[in-house]
C-alpha cells in the first residue's frame, strides 16, 4: 500500500510538473507569439515612417523645382512684355489700346503706297524718339525720299553735277535709315541676350536705355536650366542598400554601411532623403531601454529601375554633362526640357525708291524718289531658348523601402549564441504628389524624344502650343501686280530673312514641323515667340478664345487680322499693357522698370498651370504651413496695388560635392559654350538667309539709280550683309548684322570654321555672348553658388488664390479648402502650396505587374496622378517605366499584396 501510495503520488507530481511545464510553455509561447506581432507591428510602423520621410523630401524637392520652372516663365513673360509692349509703343494698337477689339493691329500706319505694307502683322522692336510734333519713323512702313526730276536742256554739265549731288544726298539718307536701323537691332539684341554685370557691356552701350539694366532672357533662362539640372540630380540619387545606425553580430547579415558613415563621407544635399528615412524608421523603434529591435534595425531603399535615354541631345538629358553618368540615369524623376527656336523682329529700314506726286492740287504730276526709308521687319535668332521644363509623366516620383531588424523575444527557443535569431522584414511605399512641374505646353513625348513638336489637348479642342508659337506662311505673299510673290526674292513687305527654299524654309510655315529641340538643318526652322498671360475678361480654363483653330498660329497676308492666340487676342494683350503707367502718353523710366517687374507677377493662368511661392505674411495671415523663401516684409510698386519681395530660392548652381553637375563656375561657362556652339547650323541658317536677302536688295530695280545707274540701297544692303563688299572675302563681316550677330553668338568659332570673316570682329574684347558670362559668374562666383536671388511681385487681391498645390474640396470634407469639425466648432484652412505625401502601395509600383490589368487595378489611386505607362509586349501588361526592380531587391515582391 505503502509502495502503491508513493507509486501514485510520484505520478501525481509528474503529472503536475509535465501540465506546468505545458502551461508554462503554452504561456511563454503565447506571450512570445504577441512579443513577436509586436516587434513586426512596430518594424513596420519604422519602416511606413522611413517610406513617408524619404518620399516627403522628394517632396521638397520637387517644390523647389516647380518653383524655379514658375521662375523661368516670369522671365519669359518680362521677354514677352518687353517685345511685344515696350517695343511696339509707337503703334496705336498698342500705346491706346485695342478698342475691344479680339485681334488687332501690330503694324504702323498704312500709307498711299501698297508695296511698302507690313503684309504680315508682325510685332517689331522700334523705338523712336521725336519730340512732341515730330515725325515718327515708326508709325510709317515708308518716310519718302527725294525726288529725282527730269533733266533740264542746260548747257555744260549741270545735270551731271545735280545728278552726282542727288546720288550723295540719297546715299547720305540711306545712312540714316541704316543707323536708325542698329538702334532697334541692339535693343533687340540686348532684351534677348543682355548679362547683367556691374559695368556695362557691349550690348549696353550701344543699345537705348530702355530696360537695359535688366538681365536678357536667354543667359537668365539658361542659368535657371542649368540650376534644374542640378535639382534633378538630387532627386535621382541613387537608392542606398544595407544602411544601419551600428554594426553587430545581429545585423552583419544585411546591414553593409552605417548611416554616419554615409553622410560623413558625402555631405550632399541629395543624403537628406536616406538620412531623414533611416533616422525616421529608426527612432520609432524601441527607445534607449528597449534597443532589441533598434540596434539590428535595416533600411534598404527599394531601386527603381532607371530611365536611361541613349538619343543625344534628348530633352531629357540637354544640358547634362556626359560625363555624368550617374545623373543620367533617372531612378525617380526626368524632366524634359522644351528648347525652342524663336526669332523676335525689329525695323531695319532699308532704301528703295519709288513715285510721288508732286504736281499739288489734285495734279497727277510725279516724280521719281530716291533713298525712301521703308520699314522692313527683320528676325534676330534666338535658338535653342530654354522655355521651361516638363515631368515626364512616364516616370513616376515615389518612394519604396525595406527594413529589416533581429527578433530575439523573451523566450526565444532558438539558439543565439551565433546570432541567428528570427529576421523581420517589412516594405512600404510613399508618393509625394499634388503639385506642378510643367505644363506641357508642348509635345516632348512623341518618338522623336530630341525633337519639340506643337501639342493640343482634349482631342483637338485647345491646341495650347498655338498661343507659344507663331508661324509665317510665306507663299501667301503678293507683289504689287497682285501675283503670288516668291519667298526667295526681297520686295517691300517681305519679312527678312528672307526664304531659303530648297534649302529649308527660315521660317515656321507648317503646323506638322518642329518647333524646337534638336533636328537636322533642312527641318530646323524659326517661330514668332508668343505667350497665354491670362485669361481674356478674367476667363478660366476653359476658355478657348486664345488659341488658334489649328496646332500653330499662322500669320498669312491674306487675313493679317483673323489671327487672335496668345497676345494676339485684343482682351489679354489690354490686360498685359495696362501694367505701364502712361503708356499712351510721356513714358518716364520708373514706368518701365515698375511695369517690367508687374509683368513677372502671377496671373490667374499661371495659378491654374504653375506651383507659385507664397510670402511669409500671407501664410501667416492664412494660418498655414510656411515655406520660408519670401520672407521680406514687401513694398508698394507701381499704381495698381502690387507688392514686390525679395525671392530666394535654393537653386545650387555649382558645388564641389557629388549633387553637382558642376564642381566650379568654369564648368557652367563650358556648359553655355558647349550648348551655343551646339546652335551652329540654325545660326549658319541665318547667315545665310541674310546673305541671301542683302542679294536680293542689291539686285533689285528699285535700288538703281533713274539717272546714273548708280546703286544707291548698298548700304542698306551691306548693313545686313556685306559679303558682296569685298570680292576677294566673299564672307559677312561684323560690320554687317549677319556677321555681328554670329561672332556675338559663336564667337571666334564662327571665324574658324568659314562662317563669317574676321573684319570689324573684336576678338577678346567681351562682345561675344560667352565672354559677358564668363565674366559675370566669374565677379559673382560666392553670390550665384547655393540660391538664385530675384523678385516676386503680388498682385492686388490674390493672396488667397495661391494656394493651387493642395486645395481639397467637398469631398474631404474641407468646402473651399477649409475643414470645419462639428464636435469642436472650429474650422481650419487646408491650403498648402507645396506638395503633400501620400502612402501608396508597394505593389502598385512593381516592374512586373501580376495579371494583364496591372497594378493600376488595385484601387491604389495614387500613381493615376502622373499618368502614362509602357504597353509590354508580347503580353500587353502595363509596365511602369521605373518601377521596382525585383531581380536587385532579393525578394520575391510579386507576392506582397499591400
Amino acid at each position: 500500500m505503502k509502495k502503491l501510495f508513493r507509486s501514485a503520488e510520484g505520478q501525481i507530481t509528474i503529472f503536475f510538473a509535465t501540465t506546468m511545464l505545458v502551461v508554462i510553455s503554452f504561456i511563454a509561447f503565447i506571450i512570445n507569439i504577441g512579443i513577436f506581432v509586436k516587434a513586426k507591428i512596430n518594424l513596420q510602423n519604422a519602416v511606413d515612417a522611413a517610406a513617408f520621410s524619404g518620399a516627403a523630401v522628394q517632396a521638397r524637392q520637387l517644390t523647389n523645382i516647380a518653383y524655379v520652372n514658375w521662375e523661368m516663365r516670369n522671365v519669359y513673360k518680362e521677354w514677352m512684355f518687353k517685345y511685344y509692349v515696350l517695343g511696339n509703343l509707337n503703334i496705336e494698337d498698342v500705346a491706346n489700346g485695342a478698342s475691344g477689339n479680339t485681334n488687332f493691329t501690330m503694324a504702323p500706319y498704312k500709307l498711299a503706297t501698297n508695296n511698302a505694307e507690313d503684309k504680315y502683322n508682325v510685332p517689331s522692336v522700334c523705338l523712336d524718339f521725336a519730340q512732341a510734333g515730330g515725325v515718327s519713323l515708326c508709325t510709317n512702313y515708308t518716310v519718302a525720299g527725294l525726288p529725282r526730276f527730269e533733266p533740264v536742256a542746260v548747257a555744260g554739265a549741270t545735270d551731271e553735277t545735280l545728278n552726282t549731288m542727288m546720288d550723295t544726298l540719297v546715299a547720305e539718307k540711306g545712312k540714316d535709315c541704316s543707323n536708325r536701323s542698329a538702334i532697334n537691332y541692339s535693343i533687340t539684341a540686348l532684351w534677348a541676350y543682355n548679362v547683367k554685370q556691374n559695368d556695362s557691356n557691349a550690348l549696353q552701350l550701344a543699345a537705348p536705355q530702355v530696360a537695359s539694366d535688366r538681365p536678357g532672357a536667354f543667359p537668365t533662362a539658361f542659368e535657371l536650366a542649368l540650376r534644374m539640372r542640378n535639382l534633378e540630380a538630387q532627386v535621382n540619387r541613387a537608392p542606398y542598400s544595407g544602411i544601419c545606425y551600428a554594426t553587430n553580430d545581429f545585423n552583419k547579415d544585411f546591414c553593409t554601411s552605417k548611416i554616419e558613415d554615409v553622410v560623413a563621407s558625402d555631405r550632399a544635399a541629395s543624403n537628406e532623403r536616406v538620412l531623414k528615412a533611416f533616422y525616421s524608421g529608426f527612432r520609432n523603434l524601441g527607445s534607449e531601454e528597449d534597443t532589441e529591435l533598434r540596434a539590428s534595425f535595416t533600411l534598404t531603399e527599394l531601386p527603381p529601375r532607371p530611365f536611361i535615354t541613349e538619343i543625344k541631345n534628348d530633352l531629357s538629358t540637354l544640358l547634362i554633362p556626359e560625363s555624368a553618368v550617374n545623373a543620367r540615369k533617372k531612378y525617380y524623376l526626368d524632366l524634359k526640357l522644351m528648347t525652342l527656336n524663336y526669332a523676335t523682329f525689329f525695323t531695319q529700314f532699308t532704301q528703295t525708291s519709288g513715285n510721288v506726286n508732286v504736281g499739288g492740287g489734285g495734279s497727277s504730276v510725279t516724280a521719281n524718289t530716291e533713298g525712301q526709308c521703308a520699314a522692313t521687319k527683320t528676325g534676330l535668332p534666338v535658338p535653342g531658348y530654354p522655355l521651361g521644363f516638363v515631368k515626364n509623366p512616364d516616370v513616376l516620383t515615389y518612394y519604396a523601402v525595406k527594413g529589416q531588424a533581429k527578433f530575439i523575444g523573451l523566450f526565444n527557443p532558438f539558439d543565439i549564441s551565433d546570432s541567428r535569431g528570427i529576421t523581420l522584414t517589412a516594405f512600404a511605399a510613399a508618393k509625394p504628389f499634388g503639385g506642378r512641374i510643367g505644363p506641357m505646353l508642348f509635345d516632348v513625348t512623341n518618338s522623336l524624344s530630341s525633337a519639340v513638336k506643337p501639342r493640343r489637348t482634349n482631342g483637338t479642342s485647345k491646341f495650347v502650343s498655338s498661343a507659344y508659337t507663331t508661324g509665317v506662311n510665306l507663299n501667301s505673299l503678293v507683289n504689287q501686280y497682285g501675283q503670288p510673290a516668291d519667298p526667295k526674292v526681297y520686295q517691300p513687305g517681305s519679312i527678312l530673312p528672307l526664304s531659303l527654299g530648297p534649302g529649308g524654309d527660315f521660317w515656321l510655315s507648317k503646323p506638322d514641323q518642329s518647333v524646337g529641340g534638336w533636328v537636322n538643318e533642312k527641318e530646323l526652322t524659326f517661330a514668332i515667340p508668343n505667350i497665354t498671360y491670362d485669361y481674356p475678361n478674367d476667363g478660366f480654363g476653359d476658355d478657348s478664345s486664345y488659341f488658334s483653330q489649328s496646332d500653330i498660329q499662322i500669320l498669312d497676308t491674306s487675313d493679317p487680322l483673323g489671327i487672335n492666340a496668345g497676345l494676339y487676342n485684343g482682351d489679354m494683350f489690354n490686360k498685359f499693357a495696362e501694367l505701364l503707367r502712361n503708356r499712351g502718353g510721356n513714358v518716364q523710366p520708373k514706368d518701365v522698370d515698375d511695369a517690367v517687374l508687374m509683368a513677372r507677377a502671377p496671373t490667374r493662368y499661371d495659378m491654374n498651370n504653375y506651383l507659385i511661392p507664397t510670402p511669409e505674411n500671407i501664410n501667416a495671415s492664412v494660418g498655414v504651413d510656411s515655406f520660408g523663401i519670401i520672407t521680406s516684409e514687401g513694398a508698394p510698386i507701381g499704381d495698381k496695388g502690387h507688392i514686390i519681395h525679395d525671392l530666394q530660392l535654393y537653386a545650387p548652381l555649382y558645388a564641389d560635392d557629388s549633387d553637382s553637375l558642376f564642381k566650379e563656375y568654369g564648368l557652367v561657362v563650358e556648359a553655355i559654350k558647349g550648348y551655343l556652339l551646339a546652335q551652329e547650323v540654325a545660326i549658319q541658317k541665318y547667315v545665310e538667309s541674310m546673305k541671301n536677302t542683302a542679294e536680293q536688295i542689291v539686285n533689285s530695280p528699285q535700288s538703281q539709280s533713274g539717272a546714273t545707274g548708280k546703286n544707291l540701297a548698298l548700304e542698306s544692303a551691306y548693313l545686313i550683309a556685306d559679303h558682296l563688299k569685298d570680292p576677294s572675302s566673299p564672307l559677312p563681316s561684323c560690320n554687317s548684322l549677319a556677321g555681328r550677330f554670329a561672332f556675338f553668338y559663336l564667337g571666334a568659332y564662327a571665324i574658324d570654321i568659314g562662317m563669317i570673316s574676321n573684319k570689324g570682329c573684336a576678338v577678346n574684347q567681351g562682345e561675344t555672348l560667352v565672354e559677358m558670362m564668363n565674366q559675370y559668374f566669374l565677379e559673382r562666383q560666392d553670390e550665384l553658388k547655393e540660391f538664385y536671388y530675384g523678385k516676386y511681385v503680388l498682385p492686388p487681391g490674390r493672396g488667397d488664390n495661391l494656394f493651387t498645390a493642395y486645395r481639397p474640396g467637398q469631398s474631404h470634407d474641407a468646402t473651399g479648402g477649409v475643414f470645419t469639425n462639428f464636435l469642436r466648432n472650429t474650422s481650419n484652412k487646408m491650403w498648402r502650396n507645396f506638395y503633400s505625401t501620400k502612402f501608396s502601395t508597394v505593389n502598385s509600383f512593381l516592374l512586373t505587374p501580376k495579371d494583364t490589368q496591372g497594378s493600376y487595378t488595385r484601387g491604389n489611386f495614387t500613381t493615376f496622378s502622373e499618368g502614362n505607362y509602357i504597353i509590354q509586349a508580347p503580353t500587353s501588361q502595363k509596365q511602369i517605366v521605373n518601377g521596382l526592380d525585383i531581380q536587385k531587391v532579393g525578394v520575391e515582391l510579386k507576392n506582397i499584396y499591400h
